[in-house]
């Protein structure tokens, strides 16, 4: 399991929201001035309003990662697709046709490298 797949894992785990922040409680349902479960109490209305964020901003930053990772994959198949071009090429084409490939390979596998070390996968 990767750790975008625990931190999704958890996303489904925790208490259905929406949450939302009453000076320093957090509290989920539909009511605001009267919250059906109480998620958590902070010392600090400011780190609860946080904490009622927290699902919704995590959230959104699972969309842009995976949307990241889309963004990459198609990088790879694109070189993929370019290097096996170049085979069937003209002569004069080829090493072009392959270095390109081989660039999109590679910035794949760079973005990838950055967002396993941002998710702490890299020692």
């Amino acid at each position: 399991m990767s750790a975008l797949d625990d931190i999704r894992a958890r996303l489904q785990a925790a208490t259905p929201g929406p949450w939302f922040a009453v000076r320093y409680y957090v509290g989920a349902g539909w009511d605001q001035s009267d919250p059906h479960t109480e998620v958590a109490k902070a010392s600090f209305k400011q780190d609860a309003e946080l904490i009622a964020h927290a699902p919704t901003d995590v959230s959104r930053l699972v969309a842009a990662v995976e949307a990241v990772e889309a963004l990459a994959a198609a990088w790879e198949a694109r070189g993929k697709h370019l290097m096996q071009s170049a085979e069937d090429a003209p002569w004069d084409v080829q090493e072009s046709l392959d270095d390109s490939g081989q660039d999109f390979i590679h910035n794949a596998r760079l973005v990838r490298a950055e967002l396993a070390k941002a998710l702490g996968e890299v020692s």
